[in-house]
């Protein structure tokens, strides 16, 4: 008897280089986009970059066994729509390692150090 795979948790992420005139416009439909939910994503996050003031963010946070290598239809779909702004690079990222906290990866830095 197999035994089923345990659920992952994986993010999508669509960054966008947009021209500085577009950027306003732009955040406001992502916010648009990322109210839509398809799927059940467990979290979607828009940022923006501190250096570079065209560059946007979308994260999409996700929790299941199933981890598309090209993205879910939720990501495909904000990522055709960016497209017409600028540069879009659309990547899904798995985790392999359970989420620490800060101060406890430093800790271990220190060690490595020593």
């Amino acid at each position: 008897m197999a035994t089923e795979e345990p659920a992952r948790r994986w993010i999508e992420e669509i960054r966008l280089r947009t021209a500085d005139t577009e950027r306003e416009s732009v955040i406001e439909r992502l916010a648009e986009l990322s109210s839509v939910d398809e799927q059940p994503a467990a979290e979607i996050s828009i940022y923006a970059n501190g250096r570079v003031d065209t560059d946007l963010c979308v994260h999409i946070r996700w929790h299941g066994r199933e981890v598309p290598a090209s993205g879910t239809l939720t990501g495909v779909r904000i990522a055709d729509e960016l497209r017409a702004h600028g540069i879009i690079q659309h990547t899904v990222w798995r985790q392999v390692c359970p989420a620490r906290s800060v101060s406890s990866v430093c800790r271990n830095i220190k060690r490595l150090e020593e």
